[in-house]
């Protein structure tokens, strides 16, 4: 995949609040590679596991084991915002490490894998009930903060695959990167608690154990690891932001999505058939990588142009 191509400064990832939600996301009964998925508690809690320049660097890490030997292809997880201020993730510091089962609690060990992954897919999952901000490094808690949590979700390349081993228990660590220094994103407790209790550390070394800060019982976050890809479909070669299908990116194309949308013009050339849904999507047109074409890619595309976004494609027809 040649997405470091099309990146401008930052990644703006936009949410869609509709009844459809996001191709590609993990739902009960999805396959996992892990002992079991550890789902989001309804009424838990959101543990500040971001960085900016209000707080220390918090990144918060839960282990899993694995069930079956193979490669972890996608990763999903929880989590919401702290007041509810739902704002820009330019990516999450992504960790996978070794166990230490030593007394008097287990915690990550030697790094195995770690990446910053700017392309994620994401959407609200209710119910929406009252959830409780934690910000362990500062012990600041505040029950009932915000009622909205999301989903995300993560499709890896097979370039950044990780080989796992069954029987082996691993660490899942997160660091939402913000973009806004006056917002805190957290990861979400789950009501599954498995082996030991999450930890977290503000430099990666000193791990320390997770409580819930009301009741003082150990924590565990919601997450699932799963090995199952989207089976590849066929797709003739195209530019993101290309709309009109010239072989080129420009000014021109933003006029002739504008004019799609308005009935005044034709309809994009470059069409992929979805077997998901037995539709067809307009591939080039889809620059903020919903799996779907709107108005809100034309909003988008001028923000690539202005140089602050970067385009993004469906994950079902990567870029050639």
């Amino acid at each position: 995949m040649k997405t470091n191509q099309l990146m401008p400064p930052f990644l703006i990832v936009l949410v869609f609040f509709s009844t459809c939600f996001v191709f590609g996301d993990w739902n009960p009964g999805d396959a996992f590679k892990m002992h079991y998925p550890q789902m989001p508690g309804v009424n838990g809690w959101d543990v500040a596991a971001s960085q900016n320049i209000q707080y220390p660097p918090i990144t918060v890490a839960d282990d899993w084991m694995c069930t079956e030997t193979g490669w972890v292809k996608d990763i999903h997880f929880w989590g919401s915002w702290m007041h509810g201020q739902v704002d820009i993730i330019q990516g999450f510091i992504i960790g996978i490490y070794s166990d230490v089962p030593a007394p008097p609690y287990s915690h990550p060990g030697q790094p195995l894998w770690q990446h910053y992954i700017q392309n994620f897919i994401f959407r609200p999952y209710p119910p929406f009930l009252p959830q409780g901000w934690y910000n362990p490094s500062t012990n600041e808690v505040i029950p009932g903060d915000h009622v909205e949590y999301f989903q995300y979700n993560i499709f890896l390349p097979e370039s950044l695959w990780f080989h796992q081993t069954a029987g082996t228990v691993y660490w899942l660590s997160i660091t939402a990167i913000m973009a806004n220094p006056m917002t805190m994103w957290g990861w979400k407790t789950s009501m599954d608690h498995w082996n030991d209790f999450a930890v977290w550390s503000t430099g990666l070394t000193n791990w320390e154990p997770l409580f819930d800060p009301m009741m003082q019982t150990p924590l565990d976050m919601a997450f699932v690891i799963t090995g199952d890809t989207i089976p590849p479909s066929t797709c003739p070669p195209y530019l993101p932001g290309d709309i009109n299908g010239d072989g080129l990116r420009l000014g021109s194309d933003v006029t002739y999505g504008v004019r799609y949308f308005k009935s005044l013009g034709p309809q994009p050339p470059d069409s992929c058939f979805m077997d998901s849904t037995g539709t067809y999507l307009y591939v080039a047109g889809d620059v903020n990588g919903n799996c779907e074409f709107r108005g809100a890619d034309i909003t988008r595309l001028v923000a690539y142009f202005k140089g602050i976004a970067i385009l993004s494609y469906c994950h079902f027809f990567p870029v050639p």
